[in-house]
C-alpha cells in the first residue's frame, strides 16, 4: 500500500513531465534521448548533428536512431566508409529499422559495391511492404548494372505503376 503512495504520484507526475506518452510510436520512444540531434538534422544543420551524435555514439549507448543518423550525417558528407559502419551498427541493435537496409545499400552503392547494395536493396525492400519505388528504382539500377536485365526491366515497370497509383490517389 505503501509502494502505491509512492508510484501513482510519481507516474502521474512523470506523465505530466512527458516522461510517458500513450500515444508514442516505438521509434518515437527510442529516438527521445536523442531528439535534439534529431531535430537539428532535420533542419539541416547536418555538421551539428554529426557533432551531436558523434559525442554521444563514444557514449555505451545502445539506441539504433543514434547510428543510424550518425551514418546519415556520414552519407551526407559523402564518407561512404563510416557511413556503412552506423548503418550495421543500427542494425545490430534492431534489425526492424528500415532506412538502415536502405541506406547501407546506398553507401554500397556509392562504393560500386553491386552485390552488396543489391543485397541490401532486397532486405529493404521486403521490410518496405508498400514497395517503395525510389528504392525499386535504385534496384533496378543496380540489377542492370549486374546484368540482370529481366530483373532490371520488372522493376522499373513496378516502380513505374506505383508512381502512376501515387499520382492518382495524391489528385
Amino acid at each position: 500500500m505503501e509502494l502505491l503512495l509512492f508510484l501513482v504520484p510519481s507516474f502521474i507526475h512523470g506523465w505530466l513531465m512527458g516522461n510517458f506518452s500513450f500515444t508514442e510510436t516505438e521509434e518515437e520512444m527510442a529516438s527521445k534521448p536523442i531528439i535534439e540531434g534529431i531535430k537539428l538534422y532535420n533542419e539541416g544543420k547536418i555538421a551539428e548533428a554529426f557533432r551531436f551524435f558523434e559525442s554521444r555514439s563514444g557514449q555505451t549507448l545502445k539506441i539504433a536512431y543514434l547510428h543510424l543518423y550518425l551514418g546519415k550525417c556520414h552519407y551526407h558528407f559523402e564518407n561512404y566508409e563510416a557511413a556503412l559502419a552506423a548503418f550495421e551498427q543500427c542494425i545490430r541493435l534492431d534489425s526492424t529499422v528500415r532506412e538502415g537496409y536502405y541506406y547501407k545499400a546506398k553507401s554500397h552503392y556509392n562504393l560500386q559495391q553491386w552485390q552488396k547494395a543489391c543485397f541490401e536493396l532486397k532486405k529493404a525492400s521486403r521490410l518496405h511492404l508498400d514497395r517503395n519505388p525510389e528504392l525499386l528504382r535504385l534496384l533496378a539500377e543496380v540489377d542492370y548494372r549486374l546484368g540482370n536485365f529481366e530483373n532490371a526491366r520488372k522493376n522499373l515497370r513496378i516502380a513505374f505503376d506505383l508512381d502512376g497509383l501515387n499520382n492518382q490517389i495524391s489528385h
